[in-house]
């Protein structure tokens, strides 16, 4: 609506990984550029919703799956917020939380044979640090070419150009782009 992807538009995207998918927005924009869209969405409410889009409107490139990112493997809290406004906590969180299932980056990519990202849509809720953080983000940063999200601070914007991305601030977040 806001034009905060627009950057993303006219990028290679035959793989794109959508983190914190909601219910699939980005993946419906950028949707006849992409060969194949892997999904990912934490929250079961949003999740519903994108596993519904994907069926109602036959979204076939679209992969969902119920999953957040962060710097570890295993289990988390994330604390339900607002539309599209759920953050992952350490431990219990509060009770308005939802247990969910939770990887590096790198793992994901290995666990779905991913070799290569062309387009890497973030936003979760101020999490962003910890997936480009993780031990094992260096492993898998030379595969990614192109990453456009929200929530950036100099942590991420630290590990990202420590990685061999250029790093850009915009209005609505950041880009950041593989230095080749």
């Amino acid at each position: 609506i806001n034009g905060e992807y627009k950057a993303a538009i006219n990028k290679k995207a035959d793989v794109v990984v959508d983190v914190g998918a909601c219910a699939g927005e980005f993946g419906a924009y950028i949707y006849d550029k992409a060969g194949i869209i892997y999904a990912l969405e934490p929250y079961s409410k949003h999740f519903d919703e994108l596993e519904s889009n994907v069926s109602e409107f036959n979204l076939t490139k679209i992969k969902p799956y119920k999953l957040a990112l962060s710097n570890y493997n295993g289990e988390g809290a994330l604390v339900i917020g607002s539309r599209g406004a759920h953050r992952l906590v350490l431990g219990e969180g509060s009770d308005k939380t939802e247990k969910v299932q939770v990887k590096t980056l790198a793992s994901f990519m290995k666990d779905e044979r991913i070799d290569h990202i062309d387009i890497l849509k973030i936003d979760i809720e101020n999490g962003e640090d910890k997936v480009f953080t993780a031990l094992d983000f260096k492993d898998v940063a030379n595969k990614i070419s192109f990453i456009i999200g929200e929530h950036a601070g100099n942590i991420v914007s630290d590990a990202l150009r420590s990685n061999g991305f250029s790093f850009v601030d915009t209005p609505r977040g950041f880009i950041a782009e593989r230095i080749v």
